[in-house]
């Protein structure tokens, strides 16, 4: 049983690239009421429970790409209750510590749709406080630092839109403080100037509007 499991997602992330997201979504969910048995069955399973949360995430995602995002919450909020637990259980272990952040960010991106901000922005900070501590514990770590970087750039988003520019600025800078260290250590990284030119740009331009700093 456990090697076959990933062929239930792997076919449910085909049909999801050709577009047939109800097929999809009927694959993620035979894939969910697998991990749920084997879940249930020896719920101390660390793996069985994160395969849980990522069925629930899959089903979350293709809710997203449907419109539904109300059942899509539902199903990032239940991935979201077993991420906590296992990063409950396993302080020490960076992959938990991730999903949950990751998890935080899904819920935040719901949010936003939603036009629940304030919600959202909450769902940000908490992942950014996750990923700042693992930053700080490792900061040799350019993927720790990078997802520091993608963080501060969502809650400067919300911060837009909810008019606190001052508030995106902060952000913003911050989050330019740390592209360009990343790119000086990995000046080969497409990803790394991206994200670079996109933070001196947004930088560039909260800085012209009046009354900011």
């Amino acid at each position: 049983m456990r090697q076959s499991r990933p062929v239930f997602i792997k076919i449910g992330d085909v049909l999801v690239t050709q577009g047939n997201l109800s097929a999809a979504l009927a694959g993620f969910r035979a894939a969910h009421v697998t991990f749920d048995r084997l879940a249930k069955a020896d719920p101390n399973h660390a793996g069985w429970q994160r395969d849980l949360s990522g069925s629930h995430n899959k089903i979350g995602d293709v809710l997203v790409a449907q419109g539904n995002l109300p059942a899509a919450l539902d199903s990032y909020r239940a991935a979201h209750t077993i991420f906590d637990r296992l990063a409950t259980a396993y302080a020490g272990h960076a992959g938990w510590q991730r999903d949950l952040s990751e998890s935080h960010i899904k819920i935040g991106g719901v949010l936003v749709a939603q036009g629940h901000l304030q919600a959202a922005l909450a769902s940000f900070r908490a992942a950014l406080a996750i990923v700042d501590r693992l930053a700080q514990a490792d900061p040799t770590n350019a993927e720790w630092q990078h997802d520091v970087a993608l963080s501060l750039q969502r809650i400067g988003l919300v911060a837009v839109q909810q008019s606190q520019r001052n508030d995106a600025l902060v952000a913003y800078r911050h989050g330019l403080e740390i592209m360009h260290r990343l790119v000086r250590l990995a000046p080969d990284r497409a990803a790394f100037r991206r994200d670079l030119a996109w933070f001196e740009l947004r930088v560039k331009e909260l800085s012209k509007a009046p009354g900011l700093n």
